[in-house]
């Protein structure tokens, strides 16, 4: 496949036409694979690096090792995979992207969330499980909303720039109607304040309190919202809005 590949670029083949062969080139050594052998191909496209062989054997519904590597083989002898220590992989990224462009959309968005969760719960950290929510993100579903906000608080204090990112990408895939869009929000400005970042949390922050009738919860905002001030020595605005919220009914 390798030298396929070699000779296109020799001839000058556009990329689009390259990877439309590649496709056909895909579903031809697919064919002939034991099904096992086909969903770890298809897995290790949506995995998207090295997948361990214990991963994958898990990912495959606790397949026995030795299957696992059966199916590593014969995917490697068709030219598709090549298997060694770290695990199994793919050659070349353009084969990788073709095998993942062939996968059915509902099987490929089934073996991302698979993967997300199978990450989350053998991870210590959320960030790795990111990619995988991401890739089927829709508005209000709250297994990705939950996913991404964890990943932010994870990653806050080594990559706050990842981190406040997908805290605001959640905050934007819950709908302002949804009945935990204010505790999802709460969450998020708090990540914002954590990681410095003062304009989103005044912007989200505002919305929150615009959207609330209930005192408390517009305090605790205010509270978070002053934190983004001082940080931007808005020394004025912040006893403005001290002021204001002290005159809430419930609120000392």
């Amino acid at each position: 496949m390798l030298d396929g590949l070699a000779w296109r670029q020799a001839h000058g083949l556009t990329h689009d036409d390259m990877h439309a062969e590649l496709i056909d080139d895909v579903r031809r050594r697919l064919l002939p694979l034991e099904p096992e052998a086909v969903s770890l191909v298809r897995l290790a496209a949506v995995w998207g690096r090295s997948l361990p062989v214990e991963d994958a054997a898990r990912l495959l519904g606790d397949l026995p090792t030795a299957r696992v590597l059966h199916a590593a083989r014969q995917a490697a002898d068709n030219g598709l995979l090549t298997s060694g220590e770290p695990g199994v992989d793919f050659a070349h990224a353009l084969v990788r992207d073709a095998v993942y462009a062939d996968i059915n959309l509902a099987v490929r968005e089934a073996l991302h969330r698979a993967c997300g969760r199978y990450l989350l719960h053998t991870r210590a950290a959320a960030l790795a499980a990111a990619p995988h929510f991401r890739a089927v993100a829709a508005s209000g579903d709250e297994e990705v909303i939950d996913a991404l906000v964890r990943a932010a608080a994870d990653s806050a204090a080594t990559m706050p720039d990842q981190a406040a990112e997908l805290a605001q990408e959640a905050f934007s895939l819950m709908p302002a109607d949804h009945a935990r869009w204010l505790a999802i929000g709460e969450q998020v400005v708090a990540l914002l304040v954590r990681v410095q970042r003062e304009g989103a949390v005044l912007s989200i922050a505002g919305k929150l309190i615009a959207g609330t009738k209930d005192n408390g919860t517009s305090a605790r905002l205010q509270v978070q919202a002053c934190r983004a001030l001082w940080a931007a020595g808005a020394c004025h605005e912040i006893e403005r809005r001290v002021d204001a919220t002290l005159r809430l009914d419930g609120v000392a």
